[in-house]
C-alpha cells in the first residue's frame, strides 16, 4: 500500500508541471490561425481558434457574400485588442473587420479604406472578431450596427442590436486575407488550469497525509 501511494504521488506531480509550465510559456508563445474550411458568419457558428498562448495572426479566403468570424479571447491582464487586415498587393478584396462582444454586440470596427486597423481597450473575456469583403456589413433587426463608411464603433441604427445578419453591396471579388493581432490569444486558451491546479494539488495533499499514516502502522 505505501509503495502504491508514492507511485500516485509521483504521477500526481508530473501531471501538475504540464499546466504550470504551459501556464508560463504562454505569454512568449505566439501563433498563426489558418481558416479551417469556412468560418462561420454569426456567433453562434464562428470558427474557434484552438491553440495555447497568443494569437499573432489569422488567415483566410473569402469569396462573394461570404462573411468569416473567429472568435477569440482577450486575457484581462491585456484587457486591449489591437488588430489590421490586408490582402495580397493588387488585389480588390479590401477586407473590413468588425468586433463583436460574446453576446454579439458591435464593438468597433474598419471600413477597408480609409481605415484597415480596430483597436478596442477595457477588454476581458471571448469576443468575435469577423471579417467581410468592402461593403458587406452587419445587422440587427435588419438594421446596419455600424455606420456605412470611415469604421469606429456601433453608431449605426441597429447599434444596440446584436449581430443577426449581413448585408449590403455585393462584389464578385474573392481572395486571401490576413489579420495581425496584438492582445489576442486562442480562443481554447481560456481553459481554467488554476482550478485543475489546485484539485490535483489537493490531491497530493491527500495522499501525502495517506502515506503519513500508513508509514506509522
Amino acid at each position: 500500500m505505501r509503495k502504491i501511494a508514492e507511485f500516485l504521488c509521483r504521477l500526481l506531480a508530473s501531471v501538475i508541471v504540464i499546466p504550470v509550465v504551459l501556464l508560463s510559456s504562454s505569454a512568449s508563445y505566439a501563433a498563426v490561425w489558418n481558416e479551417i474550411f469556412d468560418a462561420g458568419d454569426l456567433p453562434q457558428i464562428a470558427q474557434e481558434t484552438d491553440g495555447i498562448g497568443e494569437l499573432s495572426t489569422i488567415n483566410g479566403y473569402i469569396a462573394g457574400l461570404d462573411i468569416d468570424m473567429y472568435k477569440i479571447f482577450v486575457a484581462a491582464s491585456s484587457g486591449s485588442l489591437w488588430a489590421s487586415s490586408s490582402a495580397p498587393a493588387g488585389s480588390n478584396l479590401r477586407p473590413q473587420l468588425f468586433l463583436f462582444d460574446e453576446n454579439g454586440f458591435g464593438i468597433t470596427s474598419s471600413d477597408g479604406i480609409s481605415t484597415t486597423i480596430i483597436s478596442a481597450s477595457g477588454l476581458s473575456g471571448f469576443y468575435y472578431l469577423a471579417i467581410s469583403p468592402f461593403d458587406i456589413d452587419p445587422f440587427g433587426d435588419n438594421l446596419r450596427i455600424f455606420a456605412m463608411h470611415g469604421g469606429g464603433g456601433p453608431t449605426g441604427p441597429g447599434g444596440d442590436n446584436s449581430v443577426g445578419g449581413w448585408g449590403g453591396t455585393y462584389s464578385a471579388v474573392e481572395d486571401t486575407y490576413s489579420v495581425s493581432l496584438s492582445g489576442a490569444t486562442f480562443s481554447t486558451a481560456a481553459v481554467p488550469l488554476p482550478a485543475a491546479i489546485w484539485l490535483f494539488g489537493s490531491s497530493v495533499l491527500l495522499l501525502l497525509s495517506f502515506r503519513k499514516r500508513t508509514s506509522h502502522r
